[in-house]
C-alpha cells in the first residue's frame, strides 16, 4: 500500500472496525490527524481502531522524515476515550473528578459571578413570555468554554461574566461549589430534596486537544471528552448526546437547537435537576380560581394555592419578596412580586446584588398567600443575549481564539442552547435544565500539528408556624419572579419570570 510514495506495513489483526468501512474512508479520517494523505490503492479492509492504525501510520511517516514526532501536551480522542499521544511534558491524563482545594473566598466570588450572568441574560429575554433558566448550568457551560479560550475570547468571557482571568482558581472554585451542592443521596435518609448537577463533553473521533484542557474538563467538571463521529455520522452523534441529556434532565430535552454538523469538534453540556417538597404541603381543598393580570393587559383565570403561616418576607422599594419553605432548609423558593405600577420594570430590574439584598433582608412575618400552580418550559439559543452583555469575540472564526483547546484549528462557538423547565404544585417544586455549547472548527479537520502554546453564611431556619398576629395578605396575581436557590451559599440554581401561569 503506497501513501505519498511511502510503503507502510500494517501488522494488525483483521478485526471489524465498522460496517462498510473502506480503507479510503479510514484514511480520510486519518488524514485529519497527520496531514493530507494521498491513497493510491484503495482496498477494502478493517482495522481494530483508528487510534492503532494512526499510531502505525505515524511511526512510518516519522521514520521517513515526513512527519514530526508527537506534539508535547496533546491528547487524541479515540473509541477508548482519550489516548495520551506520547506527551513529552510529563503531564498525566485525568479521567475522573478531582477533589478541590478552592478557598471559601473563591467560591463566594464565583457564586456572585454565576448569579450575575443568570440575571443579566434573564433581563435580555422577552418579558412578554414565561421564562425559566438555570444560571448554574449556563455558567458551567460557559466556564468549560473558558477553559479553552485565549486572548480575544478569554478577554470577552472575562469582561462579559466578571470571572477572574486566573483560570485554575475559577475552575477549582466551580468544582468545590458543584461537589458541595450536587448531592445524589439527598432525601434518602432525610428531607425529600434532591439537586443533581452533571456535565459532559463529546469530541470528534480522532480529534486532538491539549492535555490541560482535557484534564480541566475531567478533573473540575467531571466531563472527560467522549468520542463521537460528528463528521461522518452526525445523526447518531446527536442521538447519543440527546439520550444522555434526557436521562439526566427531561425526556423532551435535546441538542437539536445546536444542530451538530461535520465541522463540529466538541460539544460541552451541563445539566441539573431539582426536586423539593414543601415543608408544609398546600391543601388542594383550599385552592381557588382567581384572576391573574397580564402585563400586556387583560386577565386569565388561574388555580391559586392558599396558605397561612409565618414566612420569610421582605418589602422592597418596588416589590414584595416571599420565601416558600422547603422540607430541606438548605434550599428556598423565592418569589418576588412587583408592585402593580412597577411590573413593566421586571425582570430587568432584578440584579444579582438585588437578589442578594432581598435574601439578606427576609424576616419572619405572618402572611396569608395566594400562589398559582404552574409549569413553564423554556428553550432558546442565546448567542445574541450573550453578545449583548459583552461576550462577543467567540462566535466566528475571524474573532474567536480557542487555541488552548487546539493549536491550529480555527475553533469558534457555533452557539449555546439553553433549555429549562419548572413545575410547582401543592406538594413539590421540580425543575431541570441543560446548557450545551458547540465548538466548530475548520472545514478540513487538522491534525494536532507541531505547534503548541504552552464564605460561608448561616441559614435562617424556615418552616410554617401557627399565626399569633393578624396576617398580611399577598396574592401573586400578576407577573412575578421565581428563584430556586441554595440559602447558605446564595447560589441561584433557577430563575424565571412567570408572565402567565395559565
Amino acid at each position: 500500500m503506497l501513501l505519498t510514495g511511502v510503503e507502510i506495513q500494517f501488522d494488525l489483526p483483521v478485526l471489524a472496525f465498522g460496517s462498510d468501512t473502506s480503507v479510503a474512508t479510514l484514511f480520510d479520517r486519518l488524514a485529519a490527524l497527520v496531514g493530507i494523505i494521498t491513497l493510491n490503492d484503495p482496498v477494502d479492509f478493517f482495522m481494530p481502531s483508528i487510534y492503532q492504525a494512526r499510531r502505525h501510520l505515524r511511526v512510518g511517516l516519522v521514520a521517513q522524515g515526513l512527519l514530526t514526532a508527537a506534539t508535547p501536551g496533546g491528547v487524541y480522542i479515540d473509541h477508548q476515550g482519550a489516548i495520551d499521544d506520547d506527551p513529552t511534558d510529563g503531564t498525566a491524563l485525568v479521567n475522573q473528578r478531582l477533589p478541590s482545594n478552592a478557598t471559601q473566598d473563591a467560591v463566594f466570588h464565583l457564586v456572585g459571578f454565576n448569579n450575575h450572568l443568570g440575571f443579566d441574560i434573564l433581563a435580555e429575554l422577552d418579558a412578554g413570555q414565561n421564562l425559566i433558566l438555570s444560571p448554574y448550568s449556563l455558567s458551567a457551560s460557559v466556564l468549560m468554554l473558558y477553559a479553552g479560550a485565549a486572548d480575544s475570547s478569554l478577554k470577552a468571557l472575562v469582561e462579559g461574566t466578571g470571572y477572574l482571568s486566573d483560570q485554575p482558581i475559577v475552575h477549582e472554585a466551580f468544582n468545590s461549589l458543584d461537589l458541595s451542592l450536587s448531592d445524589a443521596n439527598a432525601g434518602l435518609d432525610g428531607p425529600f430534596t434532591l439537586f443533581k448537577s452533571r456535565s459532559a463533553g463529546w469530541a470528534q473521533l480522532g480529534y486532538g486537544v491539549y492535555i490541560d484542557f482535557y484534564n480541566c474538563l475531567s478533573g473540575d467538571y467531571g466531563a472527560p471528552l467522549v468520542p463521537l463521529d460528528f463528521r461522518y455520522d452526525k445523526l447518531s452523534a446527536q442521538a447519543s448526546i440527546d439520550k444522555w441529556i434526557a436521562k439526566e434532565t427531561d425526556p423532551a430535552f435535546s441538542i437539536s437547537q445546536l444542530s451538530p454538523e461535520e465541522r463540529t469538534r466538541i460539544v460541552l453540556t451541563s445539566t441539573n435537576s431539582f426536586v423539593g417538597s414543601w415543608s408544609v404541603p398546600f391543601s388542594p381543598a383550599e385552592n381557588l380560581i382567581l384572576p391573574f393580570a397580564l402585563s400586556g393587559g387583560g386577565h386569565v383565570s388561574v388555580e391559586m394555592m392558599h396558605a397561612k403561616g409565618n414566612f420569610n418576607y421582605a418589602k422592597l422599594d418596588s416589590a414584595e419578596v416571599v420565601e416558600i419553605p422547603l422540607d430541606d432548609d438548605r434550599y428556598g423558593l423565592m418569589l418576588l412580586l412587583p408592585d402593580a405600577d412597577h411590573v413593566q420594570m421586571f425582570p430587568d430590574a432584578l440584579t444579582a446584588s438585588g437578589f442578594w439584598s432581598a435574601s439578606e433582608n427576609l424576616t419572619r412575618t405572618p402572611l396569608e398567600i395566594y400562589f398559582p400552580k404552574f409549569k413553564v418550559t423554556f428553550k432558546k439559543t442565546i448567542a445574541a443575549e450573550l453578545s449583548k452583555i459583552g461576550i462577543d469575540a467567540i462566535w466566528d472564526e475571524a474573532s474567536a481564539d480557542f487555541s488552548h483547546v487546539h493549536p491550529i484549528d480555527s475553533l469558534y462557538v457555533k452557539n449555546i442552547a439553553h433549555q429549562s423547565f419548572i413545575s410547582v404544585d401543592e406538594t413539590h417544586v421540580k425543575a431541570a435544565s441543560d446548557s450545551s455549547a458547540a465548538l466548530n472548527g475548520m472545514e478540513d479537520m487538522p491534525g494536532f500539528g507541531d505547534n503548541h502554546s504552552e464564605t460561608g453564611y448561616i441559614a435562617i431556619s424556615t418552616g410554617i408556624t401557627p399565626i399569633l398576629t393578624p396576617a398580611v395578605e399577598i396574592g401573586f396575581n400578576r407577573p412575578f419572579v421565581v428563584c430556586i436557590y441554595h440559602r447558605n451559599k446564595k447560589a441561584v440554581l433557577y430563575s424565571g419570570w412567570i408572565a402567565d401561569p395559565s
